[in-house]
């Protein structure tokens, strides 16, 4: 009973993270449709601070929550309990899904360095017009003082 349970439960927990992964993409595709079209990301830094916060507390949470690939200890011991378990995983297609899911949260943190190379190409641009900004004016000041 406790391996039926278990596979249940990790299939629900499964549709749950399959969801949250679905929110992840979308809200990915909305900033790298906006890059395709304007050229450019609209996103400040805090938001996607939080977004990356988002997407990890996600990873995070399905690293504690689910024990896919390690079979419970009661089937360690009992070949039927073992049939039974595996006879679940393949019919809710619990090892699938979970590569499945783990391939698209590699693409939303692909998505996400990306962002954030974007962001800091966009920050060093500002400080490097802030250095020009500043050495001209020291060579203003320099040239009235003189």
């Amino acid at each position: 009973m406790k391996i039926v349970m278990l596979n249940i439960a990790q299939s629900v927990a499964l549709d749950y993270y399959e969801v949250l992964t679905d929110e992840l993409i979308t809200s990915s595709k909305e900033y790298i449709i906006e890059l395709e079209q304007r050229g450019k990301l609209s996103i400040s830094k805090k938001n996607l601070l939080k977004y990356i916060g988002k997407v990890l507390n996600v990873k995070n949470s399905i690293v504690d929550n689910l024990y896919i690939l390690d079979d419970p200890n009661l089937v360690w011991d009992n070949e039927e309990l073992n049939l039974l378990n595996r006879h679940l995983k393949t019919n809710f297609d619990i090892n699938p899904r979970f590569r499945d899911l783990d391939y698209r949260l590699d693409i939303v943190e692909d998505n996400l360095k990306l962002f954030t190379d974007v962001l800091n190409v966009r920050e060093s641009s500002r400080l490097e017009w802030i250095v020009i900004i500043l050495i001209f004016l020291e060579i203003m000041i320099a040239l009235l003082i003189h």
